[in-house]
């Protein structure tokens, strides 16, 4: 890898490190119009069971979600990047998210992991897709049951 390969690489990753915590950051301060622009125009979101296409029907989906909490916190981890010769990458991010439920006030913890796809647009990395697979959902003290995490792509 020369010095500019190097250079070039480690701009993109942090590229996309961004943009995952600039995604994070909007589900925190309820900002649909910043997380709105991490999303490809043509992407798809897979949560929960249901996958949206397009960013209108993304945003739209947030926006329901979003709704039933009064409060949400997400927390990104450690995310493992790999550069593909087509000219997107592919992330895989562990992800905890503290919620309280606007219904009742109840606390929610979800644990899970992202598996997405980023394709760059205009010279700046967007998710082209996001497949959230839940491994814990429910009460902060761990009593619901763990899944088994999906294998890596």
């Amino acid at each position: 890898m020369t010095e500019d390969s190097t250079g070039e690489y480690l701009r993109d990753e942090l590229a996309i490190r961004s943009l995952v915590a600039r995604y994070s950051n909007a589900v925190c301060c309820d900002d649909i119009s910043e997380w709105r622009t991490t999303w490809s125009q043509d992407g798809i979101w897979s949560l929960l069971g249901n996958t949206h296409e397009g960013q209108n029907a993304i945003v739209t989906h947030f926006q329901n979600v979003t709704r039933s909490l009064e409060a949400v916190i997400q927390h990104p981890h450690g995310g493992m990047i790999s550069f593909e010769k087509n000219g997107r990458a592919t992330g895989r991010w562990s992800m905890t998210e503290y919620a309280r439920m606007a219904s009742d006030g109840a606390a929610l913890l979800t644990i899970g992991l992202y598996d997405d796809v980023y394709i760059p647009v205009n010279s700046q990395w967007l998710f082209a897709e996001r497949a959230f697979s839940v491994l814990y959902m429910g009460p902060p003290d761990l009593s619901s049951p763990f899944q088994p995490a999906p294998s890596s792509s």
